[in-house]
C-alpha cells in the first residue's frame, strides 16, 4: 500500500476541489455520480459536460427536502437514497439538534465532537452503486464520495463500476469519527487493489481529509 508520505504537497480544499473540476471535464465520464450529495455543488459544476448523466444522492431527509427542487439541480438525477454495500432499509441517525448538518450518517459519532447526542433514527432506502448503474456497468465513471465514516462500504458496493471508473474525490478520515468505521489506510489499499493512484489531497479539518484517485 501506497501511503500518503511527508513530502507529498498538501493542497487547500479549494485547490483540491478545482483540480477535481479540472480533471473530470478532461475525462467527459459517461456518468458522474455525487454520493452524500448534500446540495450537490460537485453535480451541478459538471453537468455542463456534454452527454453526462449526473447523479447525486443524499440520504439526510431534510437536505434533501431543501433542494430536491433547487433549478440548478434540473439536470441532475437528485435522489434522496443512501449509497452503501447493502440493498434495503438501513438506517440513518440524525442529530437531533443538526438535523441539518452534514455530518450525519448511517453510523453513530464515535467522539465527543458533538456533546449530549440525541438521535433521530429514520430508515432510508440503501442501494450499492452496481446495482443502480447494473445496465451501464460498461460506461465511464466519475465519482464523488462524501459520507460521513461510511466510505470504504460505498467503494464495496461499486465494484463493477470502479473496474471503469477514472477519478474518484473521497473524504477520509484517520481516527474514527464514527462507530465501526474503516480508517483511511483501508481505503487507500482498497483503492489501490483496483489500480487507483493518489494523484492529491488537502486537510479540510483536523484527523479529515480528501484525496483524489486516478486510473
Amino acid at each position: 500500500m501506497k501511503l500518503l508520505t511527508k513530502d507529498m504537497d498538501i493542497l487547500t480544499n479549494k485547490q483540491l476541489v478545482s483540480l477535481f473540476y479540472k480533471k473530470a471535464k478532461e475525462i467527459k465520464p459517461d456518468i458522474f455520480c455525487e454520493i452524500g450529495a448534500h446540495e450537490a455543488s460537485a453535480s451541478k459544476e459538471l453537468s455542463d459536460i456534454e452527454n453526462i448523466s449526473i447523479f447525486a444522492y443524499e440520504a439526510n431527509k431534510y437536505i434533501y427536502e431543501i433542494y430536491r427542487n433547487d433549478k440548478g439541480l434540473k439536470n441532475v438525477n437528485y435522489k434522496n437514497l443512501a449509497i452503501s454495500n447493502t440493498i434495503g432499509k438501513v438506517n440513518f441517525y440524525i442529530m437531533k439538534d443538526y438535523v441539518k448538518s452534514g455530518a450525519n450518517s448511517l453510523l453513530k459519532r464515535n467522539i465527543e465532537t458533538y456533546s449530549n447526542l440525541e438521535y433521530e433514527l429514520t430508515e432510508v432506502d440503501s442501494f450499492t452503486l452496481d446495482s443502480l448503474h447494473s445496465k451501464d456497468k460498461e460506461k465511464s465513471y466519475v465519482l464523488w464520495i462524501d459520507v460521513e465514516g461510511c466510505g470504504l462500504q460505498v467503494l464495496e458496493g461499486s465494484k463493477e463500476i470502479l473496474k471503469n471508473t477514472k477519478l474518484i474525490l473521497i473524504e477520509v478520515e484517520n481516527i474514527q469519527h464514527w462507530e465501526d468505521q474503516k480508517m483511511d489506510k483501508e481505503i487507500i489499499s482498497f483503492l489501490e487493489s483496483y489500480g487507483f493512484k493518489i494523484v492529491a489531497r488537502d486537510q479540510e479539518y483536523p484527523n479529515q481529509y480528501n484525496i483524489m484517485f486516478e486510473k
